[in-house]
């Protein structure tokens, strides 16, 4: 609970920040179908370290108010580095156990965090993707969605145009019923 209110003041500050600095974002397509926006999952293509946040910070404040606490499910290579401290207070955990580590991790972590409240952001190929490349989807967003079926699913499709200084990100809708990994990449790269 503690963390969870760390973690919520933290992202607020660093979406607030982002949002400030003036990133160009396009936002498209239906987040008003959004019914419970608690405990969601943020599923979208993965092309650079940031991310996560600047997918957070495009959301416009009353979607991240509703959303926040984030969640990001964390390569180990970033999580067990000098940067743990700032990725743990930004809502990071790793994605596999280390040795000697007792962190919660990987799939079994994410869906702890949906039910305490937090909203994922997890990229189903499991690493970044360079266009015009897909990689194959993981089947962690399914198992995690059949364990919470509360939480609704977010596509989302992130690209960066003109030499990455500007980010085009568009939003799918919460109600579209999405039942496997293929159908939610296939969502996400027909955004």
């Amino acid at each position: 609970m503690v963390r969870k209110i760390i973690v919520y003041f933290v992202q607020l500050f660093v979406i607030s920040l982002i949002k400030l600095v003036g990133l160009p974002f396009v936002r498209r397509r239906n987040l008003a179908a959004a019914r419970n926006l608690s405990g969601a999952l943020i599923v979208a293509n993965h092309r650079r370290a940031f991310d996560p946040f600047i997918i957070c910070a495009a959301l416009p404040y009353r979607y991240a108010f509703a959303l926040m606490p984030f969640a990001f499910i964390t390569a180990n290579s970033l999580y067990f580095s000098w940067r743990r401290l700032g990725m743990w207070l930004m809502g990071c955990y790793p994605a596999r156990q280390q040795e000697g580590s007792r962190a919660l991790h990987g799939i079994e972590a994410s869906t702890d965090f949906l039910r305490q409240g937090y909203s994922i952001v997890i990229f189903p190929e499991g690493k970044r993707i360079r266009p015009p490349e897909r990689g194959m989807p993981y089947p962690g967003v399914v198992t995690m969605h059949q364990a919470v079926p509360s939480a609704g699913i977010l596509t989302c499709h992130i690209e960066y145009t003109g030499s990455g200084r500007s980010t085009h990100i568009t939003f799918g809708r919460f109600d579209r019923p999405l039942h496997t990994a293929d159908e939610i990449m296939d969502e996400i790269y027909t955004l």
